[in-house]
């Protein structure tokens, strides 16, 4: 938005009048309208969302559906006509508002696109997940996965500096041994030989190679990863395409290229048949080039980066779904999955009565299967709050049977919770130490990885390899230093828009006049609806599912869920984060009002755990003289909200605690709230 407001006051440097910028966020997906018949009627469906506020960032008064189409369908032509009225847009007009009673200046700015991975590839005529060259988003490489990991001497140095608390200079010194997980030409371990099929030779009248992506014939010739852009996309497809049409190189040669390079099947197939069709007309000049039929985003005002990674696709649908699947995989191996299940369907289940809405714990399904169906992203998020200490009984139990492994999935595990940590809070965090924290967890994995199934296991099994979630996550500290915390960027905000549009295709057709009817019949409902609501009169839901906190009934109760090992929904008041947290507190109910039960924290009988920390407690009575509150003074003097997760998985059987915090913070042996780390077990 900074970027956004310097070009515009640059350019209306002579405008005496306030220029009002509205920024767009658009979203497209397509989805199912009947679950009962699933692939039958799939549905496209892209929308616009105008500077929604925090509070109707869900609502139907500042998005709208903007086009309706089929799942699998060409939607380019859509798409350019609204990217062209955009571009339109972009100039200074003006408009009436209401609340100014005149004309007002206003310029209106695409911010990001929001879309998952497929949808994004679709768009962008770029390569999906089976992509070999595209596994991470917006760059071209084919990974040697020897090279590209961490070494061990300088996993062993990142590891070093980040337990002594070393905050800068985290990044070792380039390696000789390894691209430590950086993708760049300037890298000579990242170069790689060129695919099989591969041109050898261009034409000689043939536009400039772009860079990075030239040809050669000579056997050591290697290319590197590039970053690529509208601009570069657009490069190598011409120069593509002169070779071919001068027959310089063959259609398998063509598409070889143009795969590496990621564009997609389909429109390498559309460009040769282009080609195709103009090899009568030759000779011809290098104008034809300007006549390809670019896809509309190429030629759009967009950016491809603006096309951004959501926390909900890459991080909790993706990673940690996978890493979820592997464990299930790694316990099935070793014959523990039914006993670990069973030790955390009960905590699950306890955690999700709570109807937290930081931690929406979902119970395993599937029965005595303990399988993860039907879960949504906001499951995920919640599991991936409580894995360190979910799985703590079962690090007890099977610390015991020495499991090939275990020590590097504890690691994994630990390096996961502690990167969702600094890429989901809401503290500032230098974007080098979230960098530190990915190349960790991606260490993690492959060190979990090698040490299971060896370095030369079954490649076409490897979940980190595999799939393009994991190599994406180093898109991400660019990503949040040009558009913000992931956070601010939760897709399933703009998904919510679908239950608007489905009450509207319960009699679901084929025909496009059926979804132009519709699309109409939508926007008229919309428009009607706001022009009835009095924005003034929107009040806040009088009951919620979800909370941040619970207010109590009685004291006794809160010592009778302490006494029993029961999890605790409590708060922080007001406090920083440089301060010791030994108590937190809950409120209990007098009347109308609440009144502050204390909980204090035991650390001298404490005890480490996966690198959790958990202590005994105590609870304080409250006293009919202590001061009252109202709920609303409860609610605003909260800094936090915390949840206590019990666990009697010690050699004395006694009942600890462990905090998770809403901030995603974790508390430690010294009371301080910190978010989390790694320990070598």
């Amino acid at each position: 938005m900074k970027d956004i407001i310097d070009t515009v006051q640059q350019m209306y440097t002579s405008c005496n009048t306030t220029i009002y910028i509205i920024y767009l966020i658009v979203w497209s997906d397509d989805f199912e309208v009947n679950c009962n018949r699933k692939s039958q009627n799939s549905t496209w469906l892209m929308t616009v969302s105008i500077c929604p506020p925090s509070n109707l960032k869900t609502s139907s008064i500042c998005t709208s559906p903007i086009a309706l189409g089929r799942k699998g369908s060409c939607h380019d032509t859509v798409r350019n006509h609204f990217n062209e009225e955009i571009e339109r847009l972009q100039n200074k007009t003006m408009r009436y508002s209401s609340s100014h009673k005149g004309l007002i200046s206003v310029v209106v700015k695409p911010l990001v696109i929001s879309a998952d991975r497929p949808e994004r590839s679709s768009l962008n005529e770029v390569l999906g997940h089976g992509g070999k060259s595209t596994k991470r988003w917006t760059y071209s490489e084919i990974i040697d996965r020897k090279k590209l990991p961490t070494c061990e001497t300088c996993f062993i140095s990142r590891f070093n500096k980040i337990n002594n608390g070393i905050i800068e200079n985290l990044m070792p010194l380039p390696c000789t041994k390894c691209c430590d997980w950086d993708m760049s030409s300037g890298n000579k371990s990242s170069l790689f030989l060129p695919p099989s099929n591969y041109p050898t030779k261009q034409h000689p009248n043939s536009p400039d190679a772009p860079k990075d992506r030239g040809v050669s014939s000579n056997s050591d010739f290697h290319l590197g990863p590039v970053k690529v852009d509208y601009c570069h996309l657009t490069k190598c497809l011409k120069y593509a395409f002169w070779n071919y049409l001068h027959s310089e190189w063959n259609k398998g040669q063509t598409s070889a290229y143009l795969r590496l390079v990621g564009i997609s099947t389909r429109f390498i197939n559309k460009t040769i048949e282009f080609a195709s069709l103009n090899k009568s007309s030759l000779p011809v000049d290098k104008s034809i080039l300007e006549k390809i039929p670019l896809p509309s985003m190429w030629r759009s005002v967009y950016r491809l980066e603006q096309c951004i990674d959501t926390p909900m696709h890459l991080l909790f649908q993706g990673v940690v779904d996978s890493i979820i699947t592997e464990m299930q995989s790694y316990f099935k191996f070793h014959k523990k999955w039914s006993f670990f299940g069973k030790n955390a369907f009960a905590l699950m289940d306890e955690i999700n009565k709570l109807q937290s809405d930081f931690c929406r714990v979902e119970t395993f399904n599937g029965g005595d299967d303990y399988t993860t169906g039907g879960w949504i992203a906001e499951s995920y998020l919640g599991f991936s709050r409580i894995f360190s200490i979910i799985i703590s009984p079962t690090c007890q139990f099977l610390k015991r049977d020495n499991l090939l492994g275990w020590n590097e999935f504890q690691m994994m595990i630990q390096s996961l919770n502690a990167m969702l940590a600094r890429l989901m809070c809401e503290i500032d965090v230098y974007i080098d130490d979230i960098t530190t924290y990915i190349k960790i967890f991606l260490s993690c994995c492959t060190r979990y990885y090698e040490t299971v199934y060896g370095t030369n296991g079954p490649k076409d099994k490897n979940p980190f390899w595999n799939s393009p979630n994991f190599l994406s996550l180093l898109n991400l500290p660019q990503q949040i230093k040009q558009f913000g915390s992931v956070r601010l960027h939760w897709e399933g905000i703009h998904e919510r828009f679908i239950q608007y549009v489905k009450p509207h295709l319960k009699n679901m057709r084929t025909t496009t006049s059926y979804l132009l009817l519709k699309l109409q019949e939508i926007h008229d409902h919309n428009v009607l609806k706001e022009i009835l609501i009095d924005e003034e009169c929107i009040k806040p839901l009088a009951w919620k599912r979800y909370k941040s906190t619970l207010v109590y009934k009685t004291n006794c109760l809160v010592k009778q869920l302490i006494r029993e090992g029961n999890c605790i929904m409590a708060c922080i008041i007001h406090s920083d984060h440089s301060q010791n947290i030994d108590r937190v507190n809950v409120g209990i109910r007098y009347d109308k009002v609440v009144k502050l039960g204390t909980i204090v924290f035991d650390d001298s009988n404490g005890y480490h755990l996966n690198n959790q920390w958990f202590c005994t407690i105590e609870y304080i009575d409250t006293d009919l003289n202590d001061e009252s509150l109202s709920m609303n003074d409860f609610n605003n003097n909260i800094s936090d909200h915390v949840i206590l997760v019990p666990s009697n998985s010690f050699a004395d059987n006694k009942t600890r605690f462990s905090v998770i915090a809403k901030s995603w913070l974790t508390r430690n042996y010294e009371s301080k709230m910190v978010l989390p780390n790694v320990s070598i077990n």
